[in-house]
């Protein structure tokens, strides 16, 4: 009966699906990236969510916020003539 009962408990490391490679790095950026590291305690975990940020930066685009925090212009909306509005403003004025 023993041949015929399933083993439960797997021992080992959990498949994660993952493909380890291997990179190249100077001394310098490589003591920059295990500083930055040292918070979450995980050097791979740090080093893939950095490139999932680059790459989604990559495939959007740098993402611009000048319409975001830009102020709205002020004044009527006047396509070339604005400077001519102001004139006529001032001397109305």
């Amino acid at each position: 009966m023993a041949k015929t009962q399933k083993v439960k408990n797997k021992v080992g490391r959990p498949k994660l699906y993952k493909t380890t490679i291997s990179i190249r790095l100077s001394n310098d950026v490589l003591a920059q990236v295990r500083r930055a590291a040292a918070g979450t305690g995980n050097l791979s975990a740090y080093i893939e969510s950095a490139l999932r940020k680059e790459l989604q930066m990559a495939t959007h685009g740098t993402p611009d916020f000048r319409s975001r925090f830009s102020a709205p212009p002020k004044g009527p909306n006047v396509k070339g003539g604005l400077v001519q509005l102001i004139l006529e403003e001032r001397e109305a004025s």
